[in-house]
């Protein structure tokens, strides 16, 4: 299998179990039938990047999208569906992915939930004006 296909199937995998807590190069390696090593270095050659580093990646995205598209359910739970550890862990990496704090940007996509909300129930644009 050449490293290119390596990193397709190592990226199949991470998708399709990206929210198992246990989800590391070592079990992809295993799954692939190749050393951690040989992973690594194919992630290095065509993606700069380690395994490891495009798993919490991927965890991260969905993570962002989850909570886009589900504010109100509660930042543990859709942490752990991400298969992040805590949530300590995953504001830190959240934070130096994306620039703003996890549960800012959990409170920001609630609000803009509510405004959507908001805005269908009225359509009419003068409806949204706030007269003091």
């Amino acid at each position: 299998m050449t490293s290119e296909a390596v990193v397709r199937s190592a990226l199949i995998l991470i998708a399709n179990h990206y929210s198992q807590g246990d989800l590391s190069t070592a079990w992809i390696s295993r799954q692939l039938g190749l050393t951690a090593d040989a992973l690594e270095q194919a992630f290095r050659d065509h993606r700069s990047t380690t395994c490891d580093r495009s798993i919490l990646s991927f965890r991260l995205s969905r993570l962002f999208e989850r909570i886009t598209t589900h504010p109100e359910s509660p930042l543990i739970s859709q942490v752990r569906a991400c298969g992040l550890a805590s949530l300590d862990s995953a504001d830190q990496h959240f934070q130096a992915s994306f620039g703003i704090a996890l549960t800012a940007f959990h409170q920001l996509s609630l609000q803009a939930s509510v405004d959507r909300q908001h805005r269908r129930q009225h359509p009419d644009r003068r409806d949204l004006i706030i007269n003091e």
